[in-house]
């Protein structure tokens, strides 16, 4: 009986690879052409967190990709634990206390998004799309993040007395928390939740949004007029 041919065998799987990277391929300009239609908008505090890593938000687009995509590179984005304040009770969750919504939307970077490494250290920052917008999460410092539409979250480590979660409240970010990001900002809090057994605060700020277009328009234009 005729043995197979090496040489074929080689083309046949070269043949194959090409196939499964065209497909990828165009997974990714279907993907990227849907991000092109249905991204309006990002939190101002997106940009301006990816501003001060010296990060464009076109490259951080760039680095989309589907969710059924390899995911060699989809690591957990770096949330904190901390330890509570009274009798070394086991570490709480800050997310714990955010809606559910939020929760879902740190989860899905990891799956979904992008999660990158700034000066060597991974998991401080990153975004994923949500329901027309870019959404984020990440680090300001020792502060632990996260943006829901127009609202932001802002996790504090520590103690806060009862008198400063009251009085905080209305006031802007921008005088509570001394950030080079927030520094003088104008997003009014909403509400301060302290976390069980004082292991921190999250406050609640609105940020608003603003509009923004992903980096594919002119491959969106062409497949509108190939479909007219």
């Amino acid at each position: 009986m005729r043995e197979p041919d090496p040489n074929a065998l080689v083309a046949v799987a070269a043949a194959r690879k090409r196939l499964v990277e065209a497909r990828d391929l165009e997974a990714l300009a279907v993907y990227r052409l849907n991000l092109q239609a249905s991204i309006m908008a990002i939190s101002p505090l997106t940009r301006d967190v990816a501003n001060s890593l010296g990060v464009s938000l076109d490259e951080v687009a760039a680095m989309l990709r589907p969710f059924d995509a390899p995911a060699s590179a989809r690591r957990l984005i770096d949330r904190p634990r901390l330890h509570s304040a009274r009798k070394g009770n086991p570490s709480v969750s800050p997310l714990g206390l955010m809606r559910a919504s939020d929760l879902q939307i740190s989860r899905r970077i990891a799956r979904e998004g992008v999660v990158l490494d700034i000066d060597g250290r991974y998991g401080r920052f990153g975004v994923v799309p949500d329901q027309g917008s870019l959404a984020a999460a990440g680090w300001l410092g020792n502060s632990w993040f996260c943006t829901a539409g127009g609202t932001a979250h802002l996790l504090l480590g520590g103690e806060m007395p009862e008198t400063m979660i009251a009085a905080v409240p209305g006031r802007m970010i921008g005088e509570i928390i001394d950030h080079p990001v927030l520094r003088g900002l104008d997003y009014p809090v909403k509400r301060v939740v302290r976390l069980p057994d004082d292991a921190g605060v999250v406050i609640s700020f609105e940020t608003g949004l603003i509009p923004y277009e992903m980096p594919w328009a002119i491959l969106l234009e062409r497949e509108i007029e190939r479909s007219s």
